[in-house]
């Protein structure tokens, strides 16, 4: 069985925010981060204009993107310091972890290639980063909404806010696999941490209700030549830890080896949705395949399918998926198409492709050149409201990254014009917001260190 270690609670309003030395088995040292905020966001209005045949959003159509000086866009709260070499640029170095309407974590990959967390709740920042684990080069949080659980620890509310993240360890070891699951109380935060095994690029999502002891969350993550996955089920007393299942094979790769995951329970479908991508030397493919839960090993309702080639040659782009309960059951998914166009596109409810146009994110503004900016979004991260519209949200053009949305018209307008300054790391939608990571080189693109930072929207802002 995995080993499990668990954080006790503690207060966000310290100022330190200790995690537990029994993490790491040593003391750990903080990292702390300065904090600044400047500047708000423009309250211009949307393009008005649908995505044209090639999926483009520029103002005059096509793949034209609009020219606006970097200058202009929210710089946003300092995080902290990240790595910022070219591969990073490739995976999830950085993620947001939902822990009620204004609360969440943010976890990243620090300077030293370490896993620190930080935290914000309604009065802002609480505290400065602490690092939680050695040698992190990836991470990705559960795409769907937190849930709510009676708990007993948490003093006259009586209830907390449940979300998990998935994490691979070791740079220059044996990759392994690890599920942090993180606990709000109101002021005070936990986290479990539970070791799933060897294993690389994990994602994860839950189903279940934690209050009737039926909550599990699949952990899915590539080793050698399949995908593979486990449950970790929850205990329906909150005071007591979870359990780690048994390993299941989930799809064979073809010819190579795992690059990225992302998964999601459809609540319409009953079924788990599973996004990954295979590379090798001068190979790199973009599949699906969903299971269910009902049984284990769980069946294979769907799949594996292709969708897409990506550029191989270079190294492939992680994929992102969003998928909103409040829908018809459809969701949507970043990747690149069978011409490795990057677009996010729309699947229905089972994974099948519902249509072959999308957002291209690829954008690029006429003056991106003279302004020293690389015209090309490599990866954009997607998010479901949770405003109980049933819309989404992603990110599209250079040298400015706009917010784009989608309702159930399919028709995606351009919602916030000045987001964010480049490049993009982590989106999540909040009741009345999107939080967005993102990330600004200390100096030249990929060398040296770049400043991770934090950046909110009102999704009223000149959004439809």
């Amino acid at each position: 069985m995995a080993n499990v270690w668990s954080h006790s609670f503690r207060s966000w309003v310290s100022t330190a925010l200790r995690l537990s030395a029994l993490l790491l088995g040593a003391a750990c040292t903080s990292q702390g981060a300065s904090v600044a905020s400047t500047g708000g966001h423009a309250s211009g209005g949307t393009l008005g204009k649908g995505v044209g045949g090639a999926g483009g959003m520029g103002a005059s159509g096509g793949a034209g993107g609009i020219a606006v000086d970097p200058s202009t866009a929210p710089l946003g709260e300092v995080v902290g310091t990240v790595v910022n070499d070219h591969l990073t640029y490739r995976t999830q170095i950085a993620d947001i972890v939902p822990l009620g309407a204004d609360a969440f974590a943010v976890g990243f990959r620090d300077a030293t290639d370490h896993l620190e967390y930080a935290y914000w709740d309604g009065r802002g920042r609480q505290g400065p980063a602490e690092v939680a684990a050695d040698e992190v080069p990836w991470m990705r949080s559960d795409s769907s909404r937190p849930r709510e659980a009676v708990d007993s620890r948490c003093g006259s509310a009586g209830r907390a806010w449940i979300d998990t993240m998935a994490i691979e360890t070791g740079i220059n070891t044996t990759a392994k696999v690890r599920l942090d699951v993180h606990t709000n109380c109101g002021d005070q935060m936990s986290f479990t941490s539970y070791d799933i095994g060897e294993g690389a690029r994990p994602a994860s999502a839950t189903t279940g209700s934690f209050d009737l002891g039926t909550a599990k969350t699949l952990v899915v993550y590539g080793r050698l030549d399949h995908l593979w996955g486990r449950f970790v089920h929850h205990a329906a007393d909150r005071s007591e830890m979870g359990t780690v299942g048994d390993e299941f094979a989930i799809a064979k790769f073809e010819k190579g080896a795992v690059f990225s995951v992302d998964v999601f329970y459809n609540q319409h479908s009953e079924r788990f949705i599973i996004g990954y991508i295979e590379r090798a030397a001068m190979y790199c493919t973009e599949w699906n395949v969903a299971i269910g839960d009902s049984s284990f090993p769980p069946s294979i309702l769907s799949g594996p399918t292709q969708f897409g080639v990506c550029d191989g040659d270079v190294g492939g782009h992680h994929t992102s998926s969003a998928y909103s309960p409040d829908g018809d059951g459809s969701y949507v998914w970043w990747r690149q198409d069978m011409d490795k166009i990057k677009r996010v596109f729309r699947h229905d409810r089972l994974g099948g492709l519902m249509s072959p146009l999308g957002l291209s994110t690829a954008e690029q503004a006429p003056n991106a050149e003279s302004l020293g900016v690389r015209g090309n979004i490599w990866t954009a991260p997607v998010t479901a409201s949770v405003d109980g519209d049933a819309s989404y949200y992603s990110i599209f053009g250079i040298p400015d990254l706009h917010l784009a949305k989608v309702g159930d018209d399919r028709t995606w307008v351009d919602a916030v014009p000045n987001f964010a300054r480049p490049y993009q790391v982590a989106l999540r939608a909040f009741p009345g917001k999107i939080v967005a990571l993102v990330r600004i080189a200390d100096g030249e693109i990929f060398t040296g260190t770049a400043t991770l930072r934090l950046v909110v929207a009102p999704t009223g802002t000149g959004a439809k």
